[in-house]
């Protein structure tokens, strides 16, 4: 359930960019020390907009908009 909120809200995130449809995970990490969830999203989005994933990831970090995150790290 969580997991599918994730997604929701990443995917609403990704909503102003044109891009091919990413089949990205949302996964608990094997290590806590890197939080209770965790997605290959910017990875796999920085290859189709040819930029740098930790750039891509804080476009996205910016455009969440979701009361489920406590915090969101990249």
């Amino acid at each position: 359930m969580v997991k599918g909120e994730i997604r929701k809200s990443v995917e609403k995130s990704l909503a102003g960019f044109q891009l091919k449809k990413l089949d990205f995970l949302v996964e608990k990490p094997k290590e806590a020390a890197y939080g209770d969830y965790s997605t290959n999203v910017a990875l796999l989005m920085a290859k189709q907009v040819k930029k740098n994933p930790m750039e891509v990831a804080r476009q996205i970090v910016a455009g969440l908009q979701s009361n489920i995150f406590k915090g969101v790290q990249v």
